[in-house]
């Protein structure tokens, strides 16, 4: 059989010198989990909270609808619903820092490899834009390169919008 213990107060597991607390479970409240006399685990109404981090040997998911939000205001989420995902972020700059270069395109459907580039940031280097994967725009240390088809054709517009130069 199993050990069932019934309790009205706090069921409490220590070290065999009864002063360092390992376990405490308070029925209907709170489960306690204890290292080294500081509690690291603690269930609430609403889930867990952590004292100090947390290390994932295996993957960890978060359901769609709900957010992984960080900051002691919440003010950066990650967010998923099915259709869409977004990061949020509510107060000062979001940077993207890499060691290497950044590259956006449409993910490939088999594996997490891009099927289609959409833009590169190289580092020390060029800014790159694509159209159907084929690519449109990239700075330079002279400048700017744009790559036309035949029958392409450039747009510069005024701060109005309607006034400006056409290249074709």
């Amino acid at each position: 059989g199993g050990l069932i213990v019934k309790t009205d107060t706090a069921f409490q597991v220590f070290n065999s010198a009864g002063s360092q607390a390992a376990l405490t479970v308070t029925p209907g409240g709170a489960v306690e989990l204890y290292h080294n006399t500081t509690k690291v685990l603690e269930t609430k109404g609403y889930g867990i909270d952590i004292a100090g981090g947390f290390i994932a040997t295996g993957n960890s998911i978060v359901n769609d609808n709900a957010k992984l939000q960080l900051g002691t205001g919440a003010d950066m989420a990650l967010f998923h619903d099915g259709n869409r995902s977004a990061i949020n972020n509510a107060t000062g700059e979001l940077r993207i820092l890499s060691g290497s270069d950044i590259i956006i395109g449409k993910r490939s459907a088999a594996d997490s490899s891009y099927s289609e580039q959409l833009a590169t940031f190289k580092i020390d280097g060029a800014v790159e834009l694509y159209h159907n994967n084929v690519k449109k725009f990239e700075t330079t240390s002279a400048g700017a390169d744009f790559t036309l088809s035949s029958s392409g054709q450039v747009n510069i517009y005024g701060l109005g919008g309607t006034n400006g130069l056409r290249i074709s």
